[in-house]
């Protein structure tokens, strides 16, 4: 029928695949120039490049070269692209540049200032007011410069005294010092400057805080060995943005975490066959101090089997189903997604598909059992109907073929795209040689015929702007372009056929 659609208009109907060669990549020199702050080169400089283009935002930063004595580093035939930009030099501070733009082959030329870092000088002591004499400190900062923060960790040592030297960035600074199976510190907003020690005195560490608890199971009562308990810090960033790591249950089911620092902390155990679940509100505790007794009880985790399919029961192609804390997922050529280590209880499903209407519905999940579940979804969308008729005689004409195109669509060089089109020749500004592009509608419900009274009814079709054809034989084919077809409305489009 469409191929019949295509040939009555005198129209070319092309393949599925619509491909243009792609030339191949133009590659580019880019030359980085690095010098110090007082205009000397820096050699051995790391010159490193981001693709942004790449799709694992992820990816690990590519080492491009080193700069030699004159602080030159030149990168022969780098691929267009857009790239982030990172320079490194043991002594100064790291640069970061965005979004550089190689293309068309023309040179590019980078120059960039590397300020050498400065330091913080200070003593360390116990909580009881004694030297930590050869320490080794964890440390973490958050380096805040205008419109950005930068978080990192590093390590530094104590002599003999408890003294220390930690190099930093220029900038302003929170700090955190941690002393393994001892305490910590907290150093806030102090400014690092160019190639400058500062000395920030003697910072004094508070002691851990420790919490226990236990895990069983809620079914039987019996402890669980081997669960993995997760901490979360409620309060400053330089704890919260990265947690620290889990420690699981022993054979009695009993969990100690004792390196912890002041403050609120959600507690969360993770078994395999159990789903997730955290203690009940937060646990809150002192520096120095224990809290005992937290009790977690895991349920057995459950199953939902999603199927989504239409009307008639059919799956629904590239339909998806999500939850709440799930997040979405695609369903398989029968329709059907499942997501796995649910917790037991009520929770609410979802499903759509493009140019379906979404329908949400609530499932009562047992512990430990798998439940199925079926979405019916329903077309959305506008409607177009009409009436085809003789445009002489007024008379209606039966078994006219009515079918819907997107509207014109524009292609770019090397660009690949899958569709089917139809060329229509017209007669334009630039004369009768000029051809209009026209994406074909693939849904069934977007083609009809006319009725023995002439009329025809398009349903469900999506909201958009389209071209309507109608094509008969024996008649000279008409269309109506632009025709905009609005949510839950109807349009009105009528035709009226010349006879050959």
């Amino acid at each position: 029928m469409r191929l019949r659609f295509a040939l009555t208009l005198g129209i070319l109907l092309l393949p599925s695949w619509f491909a243009v060669a792609q030339p191949p990549p133009a590659r580019t020199q880019v030359t980085v120039i690095v010098h110090d702050g007082q205009g000397a080169p820096i050699p051995q400089a790391q010159v490193m490049v981001h693709d942004m283009g790449d799709p694992d935002f992820h990816a690990p930063w590519q080492l491009v070269g080193l700069t030699a004595a004159d602080g030159r580093c030149v990168v022969e035939k780098l691929p267009e692209g857009v790239y982030d930009l990172r320079v490194e030099a043991t002594g100064f501070a790291v640069h970061w540049q965005r979004e550089i733009r190689v293309e068309g082959g023309k040179p590019v030329e980078l120059r960039v200032v590397l300020p050498r870092v400065g330091a913080i000088r200070g003593r360390l002591l116990l909580p009881d007011g004694q030297p930590a004499a050869e320490r080794e400190l964890a440390v973490r900062f958050d380096r805040n410069t205008p419109g950005q923060s930068f978080l990192g960790d590093a390590t530094a040592n104590t002599d003999a005294e408890g003294n220390f030297r930690l190099p930093l960035e220029p900038g302003e600074h929170d700090l955190a010092v941690r002393l393994a199976g001892v305490g910590y510190a907290l150093l806030p907003k102090f400014t690092v400057e160019t190639g400058r020690d500062l000395a920030v005195g003697d910072v004094t560490l508070v002691r851990f805080a420790t919490i226990t608890g236990s895990v069983r199971s809620q079914s039987t009562g019996q402890p669980l060995a081997g669960v993995k308990v997760q901490r979360s810090y409620f309060g400053n960033s330089l704890f919260s943005m990265r947690p620290l790591d889990p420690v699981k249950t022993d054979a009695p089911g009993r969990f100690t975490m004792d390196d912890l620092w002041a403050g609120e902390w959600m507690i969360v155990a993770a078994a395999a066959d159990y789903a997730r679940k955290a203690a009940e509100g937060t646990v809150k505790v002192g520096s120095g101090e224990t809290v005992e007794g937290v009790t977690i009880a895991l349920e057995r985790a459950c199953t939902l089997t999603v199927r989504v399919v239409d009307a008639d029961g059919n799956p629904v192609r590239n339909a998806e189903a999500w939850l709440y804390w799930e997040g979405k997922r695609p369903v398989d050529a029968d329709g059907r997604v499942s997501f796995e280590g649910l917790t037991p209880g009520k929770l609410k499903v979802t499903a759509g598909a493009p140019d379906w209407a979404s329908m949400k519905r609530d499932v009562q999940l047992a512990e430990g059992e798998t439940t199925e579940v079926t979405l019916s979804l329903t077309l959305r969308g506008g409607t177009i109907r009409g009436t085809v008729r003789n445009a002489l005689t007024g008379a209606p004409l039966k078994d006219v073929l009515i079918g819907v195109m997107e509207d014109a669509v524009e292609l770019e060089f090397g660009q690949q795209t899958r569709f089917d089109v139809w060329i229509k020749p017209f007669i334009g500004q630039w004369g009768p040689a000029e051809f209009r592009l026209h994406r074909w509608r693939s849904q069934e419900h977007l083609e009809a015929t006319t009725a023995a009274d002439g009329t025809y009814t398009l349903s469900h079709v999506a909201a958009g702007e389209y071209t309507v054809c109608a094509i008969a034989d024996g008649y000279i084919n008409e269309t109506v372009e632009s025709t905009r077809v609005k949510e839950n409305e109807t349009t009105t489009v009528d035709f009226g056929l010349a006879v050959r």
